[in-house]
């Protein structure tokens, strides 16, 4: 931990907020939208990746996941780095290489360069995003922090749900390479944008690197992900439980070591602060909340009332429009209620959705998915920036790059648990509900169970089974989820403090050289 001397001399003298810290957040927002179109775009195009490229179930799932578990395993390290070198140097190396690894991409001519070229993304992308949030937190006063962490969370939100929409009004012009392509001139106009207006800002301590610490949280944190993930895609096997618990050896082992060396990357007496530990909560169960359900509503609205993919993504854009509507004001219901209010509210809210969801049918109503939308879309808006403002403030100035990793691996683990664990529920409900209520035998019935889009090919008495199947194991999940969501309201209002307590409010000198 370093003290509030240290904190002032990371972020420079203290004369006031730079006149352009406007202009700066939007490069930041358009650097952080790449990253985030970048996580969902993909999946519209994996159908023609597989036509064009004669790739394997296992190359599109290699091609997909590569780039979420490398991206979230190394943001702790590459939060680290920011600090100790600088942050703007980062952001600019990411979006460069960013660039760079995506036209490799676009031209990949195998499933495996392909997936290798993802793989380089996602360290790409982990050098941007919290090197995004720690410079805003380094360049906005504390007054305005909160303004600014809303509009940056809203174009996280706006960026995920652009992604599917983009790819698809792309694919039906250009080829399968067009959404990486797209990458490119969104990078340039950010990496100018950022030698004009961003300024730089690090720890002025320069620790050396914690590199035991690095490479045991890398790869724990990165088998936990593909451990959750592959168990989200095709339940939950032995194998998938030997990956997460390796990486949870691997985490402890971290622990140990953290607790140990002189210079940690990440200082643990962090999470006595019950405003770090219990927003990281939060943050951590609005994704659960928000990626869960996503990968529900999806299926929902396709298979079972029948909608096709562009309405099925357009179905979800209620609740993203209101995140990016609600975020940017959430300041306003911070300073009126407090950090405790707006946090623990914003849960229950998305608890009233998922309990919403959880009277569908297998003939909807539609209206009843577009409300539970409306309920999660809301809650997300008014929780989530108030949770990653509490995160963050929390951090010294001279350790924001660490903080805002933290804050971005919680994102992405909380996001994938999500969909392993509700996935999952809905996988075994659905199975055992089909395998009552219909007489196939043998490979018929093991198809058929393997997922609702195999069932409706059985015929049409066995898909209208199939649907109430599937509805009664999406009804459990989202139960479940609201059960869970409920649990952190309760401790939000418990032990999350009302107000913030600020020891450091500095930001970057208005003077400074642009470097």
């Amino acid at each position: 931990m370093v003290d509030g001397a240290a904190g002032r001399e990371a972020a420079g003298p203290e004369v006031g907020p730079d006149p352009r810290r406007w202009w700066a957040l939007a490069v930041l927002c358009l650097g952080l939208s790449v990253v985030s179109i970048d996580n969902t775009i993909v999946t519209t195009a994996l159908p023609e990746i597989q036509r064009e490229l004669g790739a394997t179930q296992s190359d599109l799932a290699r091609i997909a996941d590569g780039y979420t578990v490398v991206f979230a395993a190394l943001l702790l390290a590459c939060g680290s780095l920011a600090d100790r070198r600088g942050r703007k140097l980062v952001l600019d190396i990411g979006l460069v290489l960013f660039a760079l690894t995506s036209a490799g991409a676009a031209f990949a001519p195998t499933p495996a360069l392909l997936s290798l070229a993802r793989v380089a993304m996602g360290a790409a992308g982990a050098l941007i995003m919290p090197a995004t949030l720690s410079i805003l937190m380094a360049t906005f006063p504390r007054e305005e922090r909160a303004k600014a962490l809303g509009i940056w969370t809203a174009s996280l939100g706006l960026g995920i749900a652009a992604g599917p929409l983009a790819g698809g009004i792309l694919l039906e012009h250009f080829w399968w390479g067009s959404i990486f392509l797209v990458n490119l001139p969104i990078c340039a106009i950010a990496l100018v944008g950022s030698l004009k207006l961003v300024r730089t800002s690090r720890d002025p301590s320069t620790p050396p690197a914690d590199v035991p610490g690095t490479v045991l949280w890398t790869i724990g944190i990165g088998l936990v992900i593909a451990g959750v993930i592959e168990a989200g895609e095709a339940g939950l096997h032995l194998a998938h439980i030997g990956l997460i618990t390796t990486g949870a050896v691997l985490l402890v082992l971290f622990v140990w070591w953290e607790r140990r060396t002189p210079h940690p990357m990440l200082d643990l007496g962090l999470f006595r602060n019950p405003r770090f530990t219990v927003a990281n909560l939060s943050v951590a169960l609005t994704q659960f909340a928000l990626y869960g359900l996503a990968f529900i509503a999806t299926q929902y609205v396709q298979l079972v009332l029948g909608l096709s993919p562009l309405q099925a993504g357009l179905t979800l854009l209620p609740a993203i429009v209101l995140v990016g509507a609600v975020s940017p004001f959430s300041h306003v219901t911070l300073r009126l209620v407090g950090t405790k209010v707006a946090v623990a509210g914003g849960l229950a809210l998305i608890v009233a959705g998922l309990v919403t969801g959880t009277q569908l049918t297998a003939h909807g109503p539609y209206w009843l998915v577009m409300l539970m939308l409306v309920f999660i879309g809301l809650g997300l808006g008014f929780s989530l920036t108030p949770a990653e403002e509490a995160v963050l403030g929390s951090v010294p100035s001279a350790k924001l790059g660490v903080g805002s990793a933290m804050n971005d691996t919680t994102l992405e683990l909380g996001g994938g648990i999500g969909i392993a664990v509700l996935g999952t529920i809905l996988s075994v409900r659905y199975q055992h509900a089909l395998a009552r209520a219909v007489h196939l035998r043998g490979d018929h019935l093991a198809a058929a169970q393997r997922s609702l889009a195999h069932a409706l090919e059985e015929g049409s008495e066995v898909g209208a089974a199939a649907k109430v199947a599937f509805t009664r194991g999406a009804v459990t999940a989202l139960f479940v989820a609201a059960a869970v969501v409920a649990v952190g309201v309760v401790i939000a209002a418990l032990w999350l403090p009302a107000h913030a307590e600020h020891s450091d409010d500095t930001v970057v000198d208005p003077d400074a050289e642009y470097h």
